[in-house]
């Protein structure tokens, strides 16, 4: 049985699909193109495969990673090509990894997160955005396993920047801790609501990358 880890994207109104909806279509995408995956055992059988950190609702991906076990080897250039093929718009597989990392080590993962310039907004727009993330807490109140508690989003963000892109549009890159604790962008949202009186409002939120501890690329070390 072969191990692989397949790299694909989730873009445009596929990012409005629910994770489960997501597995749905990729399995349709794999029995159509007759890949050769591996079953289960037992009264019903399913495909051998799991995304790793699934994304949530609404947040588009052009790293998502796919775990799957095959009963043969493939060519991984026309693998790629049939299973792109078959799959609807949104989504789009990229990359073929052999040699895995267990998913515990993602410890950063950058966003892009798209802002609309409302009429009326400061020029300074970018510069107060920024300075939200120039050391100060930033308390929200995040739903953990045991209720809502008071949860400080500031020392899970690294490597904020924010810039205008167009006269109607701001960008802000930052690295948000991807497990123990899982700050996503809407936690990042939520503090930008604390800490501005009338923050800018979300267009598109994207992942980029996935980083290990040390801040290097999950994708290129194996």
């Amino acid at each position: 049985m072969l191990k692989l880890r397949l790299v694909f994207e989730k873009t445009g109104r596929a990012r409005f699909l629910s994770h489960l909806d997501t597995m749905r279509i990729i399995q349709r995408a794999l029995s159509r193109t007759q890949s050769p995956v591996s079953y289960s055992e037992g009264y019903n059988p399913h495909m051998h495969l799991s995304v790793v950190l699934p994304l949530s609702l609404g947040l588009g991906s052009v790293c998502e990673l796919l775990d799957i076990r095959l009963d043969t080897d493939i060519d991984e250039t026309a693998f790629l090509s049939a299973l792109n093929a078959a799959l609807p718009e949104g989504f789009r597989f990229t990359q073929v990894l052999r040699q895995l990392r267990a998913g515990t080590d993602i410890a950063w993962i950058s966003y892009e997160i798209q802002f609309e310039r409302m009429a009326g907004m400061s020029d300074d727009i970018a510069l107060a955005l920024q300075g939200c993330f120039d050391g100060r807490s930033l308390m929200i109140q995040k739903k953990t396993k045991h209720g809502i508690a008071p949860f400080d989003v500031a020392p899970y963000v690294k490597n904020v920047v924010v810039q205008s892109v167009t006269q109607h549009t701001l960008t802000c890159t930052a690295a948000l801790s991807a497990q123990s604790p899982t700050v996503n962008p809407t936690h990042l949202l939520d503090a930008l609501q604390v800490a501005m009186t009338a923050p800018p409002d979300v267009v598109l939120a994207t992942r980029l990358a996935l980083y290990d501890a040390e801040h290097c690329d999950f994708l290129q070390i194996v």
